[in-house]
C-alpha cells in the first residue's frame, strides 16, 4: 500500500501563497474582531506539513500485533490532524464551519457524512475505544468497547465491538485503508480551494485600496506623515514602514548643529525621489525594491569600508534604544570616525540621534556611498 499519497507540491503551493500575501493576511486576520486568527492558519499549516512528511514513515505491515495496532492509531490520528487543520483554515478564511465536504458521504458510503463516520472509526480504532457511544457512527444510549485492531492483509483492518447490553451480540467493524486514504486526499486537496480563496481576497483588497487616492502634499515631511498612515492602512507593520520612519527622522531632524548646508541639502535632494516612489507604489499596492534607499551603502568604498565596524555601531546606536549593551562604547567609536575625518568634531553621543543619522548619511553619500539601488 502506497503511503506517500499526499503530494508535497500542493502543500508547498499553499505555503507559498501565504508567504506571497502575508502582508494582507496579517492585516486582515492578525487582529480580526479582537482575535489573532492568523495564528490558527500558521499552526494548521505547520501541522499539515508534519502529516505530509510523516505519514510515509508509518508502518502498517509491522509483524508485532501490538505495534501494528498502535501504528494504526497513529495513521488515523495523522489523518484526523490533517482534516481538522484544513477545516480550521477554511473556517478562518470563510468565517464559518461549513466547508464544502461537510455533508459528503461518497467515500465510506454510509447514511451519515464521511466526517461523522470517520469520527466513529477514529474512536473505535484508538481514540477512546473503551468508551464508545455508538457501533455505527450514530449515537446510542448503549456503551460499546472495542478490541485492539488487527489486519487481515491488503490494508484491511478491523476491531470487534462489544456492547454493555448482555443480549447484544459482538460486531466486527472493518475499514479498508484505501478508503481512509481517499477520505484524507479529498480534504487535503481542498488546499487548492483555500489557495484560491487567499488569492482572491488579497487581489480584491489590493484592487479596492488602489482606488483610494493618497493625498498629495508639497513638503517632504507632510507627505511622509500621509504615507505612514496609508502604509499602516494598506500593509500594517510591513510594506515601507521602516523606510518611511527613516525618512521622517531625516527630514524631521532638528538640525541643531553647525555644518555645511550644501552637503546636507544635496543629500536630502538626492533621496527626495524615494518619497515619490513610495507614494506611487503604495497607491498601486505594489511593494517592490525601491530604486533609491535613504541609507547609503558604503562597504564598496575602500576609504569607508575600512571603518565599517565603527560606522555600523553608530547606526546601531541610532536605531536601538538607550539600553543597548554597547552604548558605553559609542563615544570611542565616534572618536575613531572623527579622527579619520568621517564625522565632524562637534559630534558627540549627546547629539540628537536624528541629527546624527542625517549628518552620517550625508557625509557617507558625499564621500561616494551609494543610495541608488543599482
Amino acid at each position: 500500500m502506497k503511503m506517500d499519497f499526499l503530494e508535497p507540491y500542493l502543500l508547498e503551493d499553499f505555503k507559498q501563497v501565504i508567504s506571497d500575501n502575508e502582508d494582507f493576511l496579517i492585516l486582515e486576520y492578525g487582529n480580526n474582531n479582537g482575535k489573532n486568527k492568523l495564528n490558527c492558519v500558521y499552526s494548521a499549516r505547520d501541522w499539515i506539513q508534519v502529516v505530509v512528511n510523516s505519514i510515509p514513515s508509518i508502518d502498517l505491515k509491522h509483524k508485532n500485533q501490538d505495534v501494528l495496532s498502535l501504528n494504526m492509531v497513529q495513521f488515523i490520528g495523522a489523518i484526523d490532524l490533517l482534516v481538522e487543520s484544513v477545516q480550521q483554515i477554511h473556517r478562518v478564511l470563510n468565517n464559518d464551519k461549513n466547508y464544502p465536504l461537510l455533508k459528503d458521504n461518497t467515500t465510506f458510503r454510509k447514511s451519515i457524512s464521511d466526517d461523522d463516520y470517520f469520527s466513529h472509526i477514529r474512536a473505535a480504532f484508538g481514540t477512546h475505544p473503551v468508551n464508545l457511544v455508538s457501533k455505527n457512527g450514530i449515537k446510542s444510549k448503549k456503551r460499546y468497547f472495542a478490541s485492539w485492531s488487527s489486519s487481515s492483509g491488503n490494508g484491511i483492518f478491523s476491531v470487534h465491538l462489544y456492547s454493555n447490553d448482555p443480549n447484544e451480540k459482538d460486531e466486527e467493524l472493518t475499514i479498508d485503508c484505501k478508503e481512509l486514504i481517499s477520505y484524507c486526499q479529498k480534504r487535503y486537496e481542498h488546499l487548492t480551494g483555500l489557495i484560491n480563496i487567499i488569492t482572491k481576497q488579497a487581489t480584491q483588497f489590493k484592487s479596492e485600496q488602489s482606488k483610494i487616492l493618497i493625498t498629495k502634499k508639497e513638503t517632504p515631511l507632510e507627505q511622509l506623515y500621509i504615507l505612514r498612515a496609508e502604509n499602516k492602512k494598506r500593509f500594517g507593520d510591513d510594506g515601507y514602514k521602516c523606510e518611511i520612519e527613516e525618512l521622517i527622522e531625516l527630514y524631521g531632524a532638528p538640525k541643531k548643529f553647525n555644518f555645511p548646508n550644501v552637503i546636507i541639502n544635496n543629500y536630502l535632494d538626492q533621496i527626495r525621489p524615494c518619497i515619490d516612489e513610495i507614494f506611487e507604489n503604495l497607491q498601486s499596492m505594489c511593494i517592490v525594491d525601491l530604486m533609491i534607499y535613504p541609507s547609503p551603502r558604503y562597504n564598496y568604498k575602500p576609504n569607508l569600508s575600512k571603518h565599517s565596524y565603527y560606522i555600523q555601531k553608530i547606526y546601531e546606536h541610532i536605531i536601538r534604544s538607550d539600553y543597548w549593551h554597547q552604548r558605553d562604547m559609542i563615544p570611542s567609536f565616534i572618536e575613531v570616525l572623527k579622527e579619520n575625518d568621517i564625522l565632524p568634531d562637534f559630534v558627540t553621543i549627546d547629539l540628537d540621534k536624528r541629527d546624527l543619522r542625517l549628518i552620517l548619511n550625508a557625509i557617507l553619500y558625499n564621500e561616494g556611498a551609494k543610495i541608488a539601488n543599482v
